[in-house]
């Protein structure tokens, strides 16, 4: 399985420490910094995660840093700030450096735009012509830039975002032009597709840091693998969305259930797929 994710990265940085008083010129905690840990996230994170689960992959991304470091008291997990650098200097990509790609050679192409200024329109309109099999997360409004797209996965925040623009929803609050392909992650719930909600266990929550990308890349790892057989199974064909999303469901369970940004553990798909 060969994949290829588009999208801005950044650096997830948690720094982790001790706090047991005040500072004395200003009513904010004192943090005493134990441990640093340093990963990619935003389409990074899709990326590693990815690698993780097994696939080939490559990513196309800025070469600016952006860095998102957060001060988190180290016994309780609670963020106190996070500070954000860099995301003001991202050269957007170039049509010049798409049309370089291989297209034919990848399974799929996964876009993550976290709307840094990396991805335009116009960028996602053209990639998703350029492959059958395109998988897109946005921070962006959806729009008729997305039509191309095999499957959309917003967030529930942002569908609601979305809403002002989709002036065509019927009475299960989808939009009659990507009810097919619209998936919304919907935190502690699970996930919604075509009006229907796909549950997850009730679990203990650490950190939802990059939930969503694992949620993302085990969706798109599960469905490719399962294409194959789908082309030729119908009953395979009817069940390959729905076991996908209970496959990403169930993984993005597991991270939220580590601290900072988790990659997905070999371990929980096999355990998974038994």
């Amino acid at each position: 399985m060969k994949i290829l994710v588009i999208g801005d990265s950044c650096n997830d940085v948690f720094v982790y420490g001790k706090c047991d008083r005040l500072c004395p010129d200003a009513p904010v905690p004192v943090l005493i910094p134990t441990e640093t840990k340093k990963t990619l996230g935003m389409a990074g994170n899709v990326f590693k995660n990815l690698e993780g689960l097994g696939a080939l992959t490559h990513i196309i991304t800025q070469k600016e840093e952006i860095n998102k470091t957060r001060y988190v008291h180290e016994r309780t997990n609670q963020m106190f700030v996070r500070v954000d650098t860099g995301e003001t200097k991202i050269h957007p990509l170039t049509k010049e450096r798409l049309k370089l790609v291989d297209w034919k050679s990848y399974d799929a192409v996964v876009v993550s735009d976290y709307d840094k200024g990396f991805l335009s329109t116009q960028n996602m309109i053209y990639i998703s012509k350029q492959h059958p099999l395109t998988f897109l997360d946005t921070k962006k409004v959806l729009g008729g830039w997305v039509n191309d797209f095999k499957f959309i996965k917003i967030n529930e925040l942002e569908y609601h975002r979305t809403l002002e623009f989709l002036n065509n929803i019927n009475s299960n609050g989808f939009s009659y032009l990507w009810g097919d392909k619209l998936i919304i992650t919907k935190g502690d719930q699970g996930a919604e597709y075509q009006n229907h909600l796909y549950k997850v266990e009730p679990t203990e929550i650490k950190d939802t840091t990059g939930a969503g990308d694992s949620f993302l890349a085990a969706f798109v790892y599960h469905y490719v693998s399962l294409k194959p057989a789908a082309e030729t199974d119908p009953e395979m064909a009817q069940s390959i969305i729905p076991m996908s999303i209970m496959f990403a469901n169930s993984m993005a369970t597991k991270i939220v259930q580590e601290k900072g940004t988790t990659v997905i553990k070999k371990e929980w798909v096999n355990k998974q797929l038994v």
